[in-house]
């Protein structure tokens, strides 16, 4: 059974630790040795989202490189995530 589950495991978390670790390194958010402050928060949330998402057969990588455009403009706070998906939503 556990051979099975990091089938699963693997690709997404180091999926989800590049992503996060690209996108915080374009928003200025490393320190000087190059670690995320708190990096276990967007861990719980890409967590939440991958149980959520599989239970209405959502694909599970939920992180995309796609934030870091996102970033670098200034949202960093994730407001400007919210204000999109309300505007797409209609």
């Amino acid at each position: 059974m556990s051979h099975f589950c990091s089938h699963f495991f693997v690709p997404d978390f180091f999926s989800s630790l590049g992503t996060m670790l690209g996108v915080a390194s374009k928003g200025n958010m490393l320190d000087k040795n190059g670690n995320l402050k708190d990096i276990d928060k967007p861990f719980l949330v890409d967590a939440g989202g991958t149980v959520l998402g599989s239970l209405f057969s959502v694909p599970v990588m939920t992180t995309y490189v796609e934030s870091a455009a996102g970033v670098e403009a200034g949202g960093t706070d994730g407001t400007d995530c919210g204000f999109f998906g309300f505007f797409c939503s209609y």
